[in-house]
């Protein structure tokens, strides 16, 4: 569990070929899975075949892994959701001193802040109202 007590940075080289293989996954899909999980060793899959684990599988591998590893695991699984969850951002509402409600939304799956205006006046020509567009 030391090894696990580290602060750690990934080296440029290797943000970037992470990089590169998401582009690849977003414009190729299942072919670029298939290509680097062969180039980084991994099972040998077919395309059009299952790459889905069945039951069988997920109970086979359990058995095969320590408990040592699944502690670990669990605990690295811990770690990134506790620290995913600081980095949410939180909506708020106030008054502002003319007595207009005001705040910020945030959609989680755009990453972009939504100001409504509290006035109905003034939402044609609010900018954080026009120019949301998110991609799902």
């Amino acid at each position: 569990m030391k090894s696990l007590n580290r602060q750690a940075e990934a080296a440029p080289e290797v943000e970037e070929t992470v990089r590169r293989i998401i582009a690849a996954v977003r414009s190729r899909g299942d072919e670029a899975v298939l290509e680097y999980t062969a180039k980084f060793g991994g099972p040998s899959l077919q395309r059009g075949g299952a790459m889905r684990v069945t039951a069988a599988e997920f109970r086979k591998a359990d058995k095969a892994t320590s408990q040592e590893i699944k502690s670990a695991l669990q605990l690295a699984h811990e770690n990134v959701r506790d620290f995913a969850k600081r980095g949410l951002r939180k909506n708020w509402r106030m008054k502002n001193r003319q007595v207009f409600r005001t705040g910020k939304t945030f959609h989680p799956f755009c990453g972009r802040a939504i100001t409504p205006p509290s006035n109905s006046s003034s939402a044609v020509r609010h900018p954080a109202v026009s120019h949301l567009h998110c991609k799902f």
